[in-house]
């Protein structure tokens, strides 16, 4: 195995880098998912151009509208930051399940969702908070809703020579309230299934949902006929109920070494069922 490995220190010198090329390198951030599949053959790179030393990729801010968390933070970073922890707590509980210490303090944001992995645990996350996704490139800057950047497992809307550069997330509603669960062959495996859900209630109405899973098709989704059932309707166990069957319905998971897919069925309505629980510290009148 064998490629030049760039280190450039400005976006402009990764561009040309990558433009120099023809098509022959590879960005890498964390390299933690990236080098598993060169080692496995799954893809090829005569370079390497990483993006460890590009300043105006690393860093985590709150602006008006909420926080903008830049592409080459660790994961660690994330899990820890109190900014993040005030204004997105679900983002750190989703970066706290996944694998361990040691590679959360190698592992990116960027990395983590330019790797397109259905099961990938920030993304459910990142869903309901209705986050956006900022991508450089040598033409200039574009956003795209994170619901409409995976195309595929491992395929996303970048472009060849483009950079994801920054997550923006919204500021959260107010009286809002968010959980984040999985399930994996051992706690700090690859999901078998993720789920996200953020909700918000008057009295114990929910007058406002964002449902989101992992795992459960070819690319993480929202879970909107699933959002459109509980609201403006009385949270409560029947309901609840209803909600984890028609999970169950409209998710399309597929069987694999690791799991069945009706296995996958009933975990994805089990771990909605149970984010909503969590987020709301479930008491009504049934």
């Amino acid at each position: 195995m064998h490629f030049n490995y760039y280190r450039p220190e400005s976006l402009n010198q990764a561009f040309e880098l990558m433009e120099q090329s023809s098509g022959q390198s590879r960005y890498i951030a964390g390299g933690t998912d990236l080098m598993v599949q060169i080692k496995q053959g799954l893809t090829r790179a005569e370079n390497l151009i990483s993006l460890r030393q590009i300043s105006e990729l690393q860093g985590i801010e709150e602006d008006d509208s909420g926080v903008l968390i830049k592409g080459m933070t660790l994961l660690r970073d994330i899990e820890t930051d109190p900014l993040v922890r005030d204004l997105a707590p679900v983002l750190q509980q989703a970066v706290a399940s996944l694998a361990n210490v040691q590679v959360r303090n190698v592992a990116t944001l960027g990395g983590n969702l330019v790797n397109a992995s259905p099961a990938g645990d920030s993304i459910p996350a990142l869903l309901v908070l209705d986050s956006r996704l900022v991508l450089a490139g040598p033409e200039g800057e574009r956003t795209l809703p994170l619901s409409d950047f995976f195309l595929g497992p491992g395929q996303t809307r970048l472009q060849p020579l483009e950079i994801l550069k920054a997550v923006k997330i919204p500021a959260p509603f107010e009286n809002s309230r968010a959980a984040f669960s999985k399930i994996g062959r051992s706690a700090k495996d690859l999901a078998l299934v993720n789920a996200a859900v953020l909700i918000r209630l008057e009295e114990t109405t929910c007058s406002f949902c964002r449902l989101a899973a992992g795992a459960v098709g070819p690319t993480p989704q929202r879970l909107e006929q699933a959002e459109a059932l509980i609201t403006g309707r009385t949270i409560n166990t029947e309901l609840l109920e209803t909600l984890e069957a028609r999970v169950r319905q409209t998710v399309s998971p597929i069987s694999d070494l690791r799991a069945g897919e009706a296995y996958r069925r009933d975990l994805a309505g089990t771990l909605v069922k149970r984010c909503i629980r969590q987020a709301i510290a479930f008491k009504t009148e049934d």
